[in-house]
């Protein structure tokens, strides 16, 4: 588990790298993604995978709207760089490919990457309601 942490960590890194993100914010958007992963790696064993991604899409969002007022950057590198673990690229390319092979099973993985992306949708959505001053700092 601490061995995926330090991973997710080093990709997200490598994905901020690649657009560009500050060099001042590399490393907390790189805690992003890696403690998002991390919080969903403990869920997973006591719930689904929705649930758990929900939950960790939820401590991302909270923790992306913190580090947005107190580092004076804008939420979505964090947003973005938190939420790369969970998007379902993979799925998606499979969904699509299974769909073209005629496999009887393509419906089910693209019902499933679907629900990923709208938990992903949904749970930032709700972090976004909350108002502002909870998160802002002195």
């Amino acid at each position: 588990m601490i061995q995926q942490f330090f991973y997710c960590f080093f990709a997200i890194y490598c994905f901020c790298v690649l657009f560009s993100v500050p060099k001042s914010e590399l490393i907390f958007c790189g805690l992003t993604g890696a403690v998002g992963w991390f919080v969903h790696l403990l869920l997973i064993e006591s719930f689904t995978t929705i649930p758990s991604i929900f939950i960790a899409v939820l401590f991302i969002g909270m923790l992306a709207r913190f580090l947005s007022n107190k580092r004076k950057m804008p939420l979505t590198i964090f947003i973005f760089s938190g939420i790369m673990p969970f998007v379902p690229g993979g799925g998606i390319y499979n969904a699509i490919y299974m769909i073209i092979m005629n496999d009887p099973n393509a419906l089910k993985k693209a019902l499933e990457t679907i629900e990923i992306a709208c938990t992903i949708a949904i749970g930032i959505v709700v972090v976004l309601s909350i108002p502002d001053k909870i998160f802002k700092t002195k």
